[in-house]
């Protein structure tokens, strides 16, 4: 039965048989009511799990209709439903924000084919198809621009609020909504490998793992369950031996019973999480799961990329050496030969368009990590990169050329710092947290580059070193961040307590290693998520402690004073829904 159904018509039951104060009809509202509760605790049973919440409130309902406090035995029922209901509806608006945010799908795309328009389902379309979006529309799967100057919408993927413009070969990312003019990309990814499905799937695998806090609460009900059946026999068995009214204990009993369902702790600890991950994903910053979010406010060490992380990624080549008796021309071509076919980043730098190159020139083409390209061209062999590891003083990275076991001369490629990059550091400084920048440049580069940001740097490294480097300062009183965009990165992101990719430019493998991807591109990001992570976490501690601190204090009354159980209903759900609203304030706090 749908839980709104089932709360309507179990409070009209309820109604008519308080009127007529017919206890069939109490019961007929208790089934109707809790159904749904016998199941679980049947299930649980069945699983070996003798005691948990539902337990305890079948035995205190069951129990309030034998000593006939009928009305109150419904009432528990019903006040514990109300306040899941709430509990369900915060946890649903959470969701649909995140999914307003995130789940920016086209069911269909606008296909061309033989200069013909034909719409079809998105997860028909093939790589390399080409789709047209108009104005208005959500762009379905990701691809690469075949318009220049076209204004798109990216507010469901980053939350940046001004259009973003693309240009003829940029990426387009689906989940992106085109405003200016009809677009024509041609389709990279299919629909379940596109941003947004990812996205999607990323946020809603979120709350899949439980946080050492979450597991605690978990096992405190499996034992606390049993403990307070246990105290509630005594309420009752040992008064009456000792010839005191036996009616008088049992009821007191039953209040111990209702106050001490644990309600509060199972409902508002899943909950804060779900809040703080919602919160992060409206300022563009994925979670990938609770367990990530519980920790980020424990981050003192963060190592960096340089490379699209703290610089934009966006290289020239500066300098040209040739050899001497080699032409730049030549080398130019030698270059082009070796980067025109690869998919590296910089292969578009140091690919020269006014160089003509033959394909059936290039053969056995092999891409080596961390040193470069090796192929034949013209039947000799050609080698870019860094095969030789020689160092030269220069202001950037340095791409040698061999070409027939000769070495032909050099290039200097650089890129420059993003604006947000020193601001961002220094405010993560501000927080005490050590930040180290692991980069393959030579050691001047490195230096200046760091020197700039004020952080310390590890230069020359392979990839594989850098996974080595935050490999060794890895212990268990600290919790150590990488932050890296590309497919280099991926080994160091894995091996980080928290790695944290950057989402517009990060490639699919980055984003499929990390934590915690940034959509904005933006290292200030980083301390909105640290500062998200530590209120999250106080949120959870109050909720514990207001729990467990009205529970104690009313159960010890109830076996002092006497105390009306329908009070004692009150306060143990009033106590659920302070710390639910109190959950909730997570999603509402501005972090600057």
């Amino acid at each position: 039965m749908n839980k709104k159904l089932q709360l309507v018509v179990g409070i009209v039951v309820f109604v008519i048989a308080f009127i007529f104060k017919s206890l069939p009809v109490y019961i007929v509202s208790y089934l109707i009511l809790g159904y749904d509760i016998f199941i679980k605790a049947f299930n649980n049973i069945k699983n070996k799990v003798f005691f948990d919440e539902n337990t305890l409130m079948i035995i205190a309902t069951i129990g309030a209709f034998i000593i006939n406090e009928n009305m109150e035995a419904v009432l528990v029922i019903l006040l514990y439903q109300i306040g899941e209901s709430l509990s369900d509806y915060a946890i649903d608006n959470s969701k649909d924000k995140i999914v307003s945010l995130m789940d920016s799908r086209a069911d269909t795309a606008r296909v061309i084919v033989d200069d013909k328009e034909k719409v079809i389902d998105s997860n028909k379309v093939k790589v390399n198809d080409v789709i047209l979006i108009k104005p208005g529309e959500t762009v379905p799967l990701d691809g690469v621009s075949l318009d220049d100057d076209i204004s798109l919408d990216t507010k469901s993927l980053t939350g940046e609020v001004k259009p973003l413009i693309v240009y003829k070969n940029d990426n387009v990312l689906s989940g992106s909504i085109v405003l200016s003019k009809p677009l024509k990309i041609k389709v990279v990814r299919e629909l379940e490998d596109s941003t947004v499905s990812k996205i999607v799937k990323f946020m809603r695998d979120a709350s899949l793992n439980k946080t050492k806090t979450e597991s605690f609460i978990t096992r405190f009900s499996h034992f606390y369950t049993p403990i307070v059946c246990f105290l509630a026999l005594l309420i009752f068995i040992v008064p009456t031996i000792l010839g005191y009214n036996y009616q008088i204990f049992l009821n007191k009993a039953l209040i111990f019973l209702v106050i001490s369902c644990p309600c509060a702790l199972v409902i508002s600890v899943p909950l804060s999480f779900f809040s703080g991950i919602g919160r992060c994903s409206k300022e563009g910053i994925l979670v990938k799961n609770t367990i990530v979010l519980e920790k980020a406010c424990r981050i003192n060490t963060i190592y960096y990329d340089k490379t699209g992380t703290l610089t934009t990624g966006d290289f020239k080549v500066d300098k040209i050496f040739p050899n001497k008796g080699v032409s730049i021309s030549l080398l130019k071509e030698l270059v082009t030969a070796a980067e025109i076919y690869s998919n590296h980043p910089l292969s578009k730098v140091l690919t020269f368009d006014n160089i003509k190159i033959k394909k059936s020139d290039i053969t056995n083409l092999e891409e080596i990590a961390g040193k470069g390209i090796k192929c034949k061209y013209k039947k000799k062999e050609l080698l870019v990169g860094n095969f030789n590891n020689r160092n030269v003083d220069a202001l950037g990275s340095v791409v040698f050329v061999h070409y027939d076991n000769k070495e032909m001369g050099y290039l200097v490629i650089s890129d420059e710092l993003k604006s947000s990059s020193k601001l961002a550091i220094e405010e993560l400084n501000d927080l005490g947290i050590k930040q180290i920048m692991l980069t393959g440049d030579k050691e001047k580069f490195a230096k200046m580059i760091a020197t700039n940001l004020k952080i310390d740097y590890v230069a020359s490294l392979l990839p594989i070193d850098k996974a080595e480097v935050i490999e060794k300062s890895l212990s268990n009183d600290k919790v150590v961040a990488f932050v890296g965009d590309g497919i280099n990165d991926a080994p160091a992101l894995a091996i980080s307590d928290i790695g944290i990719s950057m989402g517009s430019i990060g490639s699919d493998v980055a984003m499929e290693a990390s934590d915690i991807i940034l959509m904005h591109d933006n290292l200030k990001s980083i301390k909105k998520l640290i500062k998200i992570s530590k209120y999250t976490n106080i949120k959870i501690r109050q909720n514990i402690v207001l729990a467990l601190f009205f529970k104690i204090l009313i159960m010890i009354l109830g076996i002092v004073t006497p105390i009306p159980i329908y009070l004692a209903i009150f306060a143990d759900v009033g106590v659920m829904l302070i710390t639910i609203l109190n959950s909730l304030l997570v999603f509402k706090k501005r972090f600057s």
